[in-house]
C-alpha cells in the first residue's frame, strides 16, 4: 500500500516534476484483527506542507482484493485513479475524461526505465531512494500519532478460507464501505457509531524524536519479546 501513498505525495510535490511533498500533521487510528506486530487497518487524515489536506483509508483485512483507488480534488476537477485499469477526470464543467492505463505490468516498465538510466539514456530512474523520505516520514508520524494499535475482538471479525499456507484469513465485515465513508466524510470510526472504534491521536513533524519510545510501547502490547530488544 505504500506505493499508493508515495504516488499521492508525488502529486502534491510543488518544486518540480520529480518532487514529493512532506507531511506536516497526521491524525491516526490503528486497528488489527490478526496476530501481527503492526496494524492491518489504518485511518489517517492530516495536512501536507503547504496546507493540502489528505485522508487515507488502508486495510489488509477485507474480503475484496481490488479496492485500490487514488483520488485527487482540484479547484476545477476531480481525478480518480484506478491503478489497474484507468484514470477518470471529472471536470467541474461536467466534462468527463477516461484514460485507460497501459496493461504492462508496472514492475516491467519501471525496470526498463531504470536500465535506461543505468545505460545513460535518461537522467534519472522513476524514483530515487531520497524520494522515499516523505512517505517514510508520513509512516513515522502515523505511528507516533496512533497512540496504540487497537485489537478487534472476535465479535467484530469474520473469516475466509485461507491460501495453502494458512487455514483462514480474518477480515472486518463492512470495512470497505467504512473506508469509503472515511475518505468521503473524514470521520474516524471513533467519531461515528462504529461499535469497535477507539480514539487515536495526533502528531506533527516535530514529534518524530519520540518515535523509538512509541514503537517500543506499541510492541509491548503486540510482541513483548521483540519490544524488550529495543533500546531507546
Amino acid at each position: 500500500m505504500a506505493h499508493h501513498i508515495h504516488n499521492l505525495l508525488f502529486f502534491c510535490g510543488r518544486e518540480d516534476l520529480f518532487s514529493w511533498a512532506s507531511c506536516a500533521i497526521v491524525e491516526a487510528e490503528f486497528y488489527r484483527v490478526n496476530d501481527i506486530q503492526g496494524p492491518d487497518t489504518l485511518f489517517l487524515r492530516g495536512e501536507i506542507d503547504g496546507g493540502v489536506r489528505f485522508r487515507l483509508g488502508l486495510t489488509n483485512s477485507c474480503d475484496d482484493d481490488d479496492l485500490s483507488v487514488e483520488e485527487l480534488e482540484f479547484d476545477d476537477a476531480s481525478v480518480i485513479i484506478h491503478p489497474n485499469t484507468e484514470i477518470i477526470i471529472r471536470h467541474r464543467s461536467g466534462v468527463v475524461e477516461s484514460l485507460p492505463l497501459p496493461k504492462d505490468f508496472p514492475l516491467v516498465s519501471n525496470m526498463r526505465r531504470y536500465l535506461a538510466y543505468f545505460n545513460g539514456d535518461i537522467d534519472r530512474p522513476t524514483t530515487l531512494l531520497q524520494d522515499c523520505r516523505p512517505v517514510v516520514g508520513l509512516n513515522a508520524l502515523a505511528f507516533q500519532a496512533c497512540n496504540r494499535i487497537h485489537h478487534l475482538s472476535d465479535d467484530f471479525v469474520n473469516q475466509l478460507p485461507g491460501a495453502t499456507s494458512m487455514d483462514y484469513v480474518n477480515y472486518i465485515p463492512g470495512i470497505v464501505e467504512m473506508l469509503r465513508d472515511f475518505v468521503d466524510c473524514g470521520l474516524f470510526p471513533s467519531e461515528t457509531d462504529c461499535p469497535w472504534g477507539q480514539p487515536g491521536g495526533r502528531a506533527t513533524s516535530g514529534d518524530c524524536a519520540e518515535l523509538p519510545e512509541r514503537i517500543k510501547l506499541l510492541l509491548s502490547e503486540t510482541d513483548p519479546e521483540c519490544a524488550d530488544l529495543i533500546s531507546v
